[in-house]
């Protein structure tokens, strides 16, 4: 039937059909799937099912690690320069938190 001329009880009609169809097959919400869960475990918090990453291999994030000391003897001139611009930035931005901590600290009533 072409979309130009259906009219509204046809409309009803199909949708009596996607129902009736859905019900045989258990009814339930059509949606997509939920993305994956990077913190679970083969079987230690779910089922374990065909579409599990003991059976498929999902990468997962690497583990935080600590970084490696800053080799300052590679920088330039300019880059040790802006190291220092960086660092007084920082400073100053640490500092004003510090003061508004401070303030706060100070009208602060429970603790």
């Amino acid at each position: 039937m072409p979309a130009t001329k259906l009219t509204l009880g046809d409309l009803a009609v199909r949708l009596d059909r996607l129902e009736a169809l859905l019900d045989r097959f258990g009814g339930g919400i059509v949606s997509d799937p939920a993305p994956d869960d990077w913190g679970r475990w083969p079987g230690r918090f779910g089922p374990v099912g065909n579409f599990d990453r003991q059976y498929w291999y999902i990468p997962r994030p690497p583990d935080p690690v600590d970084p490696s000391p800053v080799d300052l003897s590679r920088f330039t001139k300019v880059q040790l320069q802006l190291a220092l611009t960086q660092i007084a930035a920082e400073r100053i931005r640490l500092e004003a938190l510090e003061g508004v901590i401070n303030e706060q600290l100070k009208t602060a009533t429970r603790g």
